[in-house]
């Protein structure tokens, strides 16, 4: 990663260069996502990504196709997670169990980041929890993928999901792409009511999904 960085610095540093900047910035982000998803989702190590993401945003800035500021920015960020944020696929009666450990690192990265201050108001946690608690038809080898995914947001970024949370409830802001799924019949934005709702799935859902009961009643 420090190689790519370090190949690449005098190029994105000379003005008017954008579309070598915009290539260069897809390259890295995938650089970071590549090594998030080898890295086990428990291990330090995503940690410390993001700790090299934010010493990035303290590098000198300028601006970049008049719209992003490189580094503060971050851009291109969002845009490689969506292109990355692919879940398996969780009807299937067995789920290959690379890219079911893949899924669950790159939630547990995206997790983190989103803790750091990073992708502010982003639905990908929402969209995680939505899949593995709200949807159904899943097999038991999807659940087991899909859960697990969703316990790293509730693990590494339940501060950011209730704040999210309480400023759509306060607001009654709704998110078109947060529908409810068929097993929650609340309104179609996070609520209280939601929350609970997730609360009781994952208590019946068990396995990983206890810890998530237990930080969940913690934080009401």
């Amino acid at each position: 990663m420090n190689q790519h960085l370090i190949d690449n610095w005098d190029d994105i540093k000379k003005p008017g260069r954008d579309d070598d900047v915009e290539g260069f910035l897809w390259q890295t982000w995938q650089v970071f996502l590549d090594t998030a998803e080898q890295t086990p989702h428990d291990h330090p190590g995503h940690d410390k990504l993001v700790q090299v993401i934010i010493e990035l945003t303290k590098l000198p800035s300028r601006k970049v196709h008049k719209e992003s500021t490189l580094w503060s920015d971050l851009p291109i960020l969002g845009p490689s997670l969506r292109e990355a944020w692919i879940a398996p696929e969780v009807r299937a009666e067995k789920i290959p169990s690379e890219a079911a450990t893949k899924w669950i690192r790159l939630n547990s990265f995206t997790a983190r980041l989103s803790d750091a201050g990073f992708l502010k108001n982003s639905l990908f946690g929402l969209w995680s929890i939505l899949l593995a608690l709200e949807d159904t038809g899943l097999s038991r080898s999807g659940l087991e993928c899909s859960v697990a995914a969703a316990a790293e947001w509730i693990v590494h970024a339940q501060r950011v999901l209730l704040e999210n949370g309480a400023r759509m409830d306060a607001t009654g802001e709704e998110d078109r792409p947060m529908l409810a799924g068929r097993l929650c019949d609340g309104p179609s934005r996070f609520s209280s009511h939601r929350w609970e709702f997730w609360r009781r799935r994952f208590g019946e859902v068990g396995g990983v999904a206890r810890d998530c009961v237990v930080r969940m009643v913690r934080a009401g």
